[in-house]
């Protein structure tokens, strides 16, 4: 591999030169597809973290909290079946979302939690 400097019309650019030998060319092949592997791998634990967020409804009502999304809180509170304060309590991240909530002085927010309570 060989850097090298090439000036067009004033401009400078650096570019990469490979020399490519055929043993070299079969081995960059064969390793090319465990890179894929390695890749789908990362996809996967990826898509792990984010199913986990996903899933759970306090980490989700702690997001919709910071965004001000009101509409988003009201349909989670009620895909969640949240009718009473002591079933919003049981949500985990409850107290982040509240957290948020304050911190951005999100009162919309606030005033969608407390309208299905009254």
């Amino acid at each position: 591999k060989y850097n090298v400097r090439v000036s067009v019309d004033g401009l400078d650019v650096v570019a990469e030169v490979q020399f490519l030998l055929q043993s070299m060319a079969l081995f960059k092949i064969k390793s090319h597809k465990f890179y894929n592997i390695i890749r789908k791998k990362e996809e996967f634990e990826s898509l792990k973290q984010v199913s986990s967020i996903k899933n759970n409804a306090g980490k989700k009502l702690q997001i919709l909290c910071g965004n001000n999304d009101h509409k988003g809180i009201l349909d989670l509170l009620i895909k969640a079946k949240v009718k009473t304060l002591q079933d919003l309590r049981n949500l985990d991240g409850l107290t982040g979302a509240l957290l948020r909530i304050y911190e951005s002085e999100h009162i919309k927010s606030l005033k969608t939690i407390v309208s299905l309570f009254g």
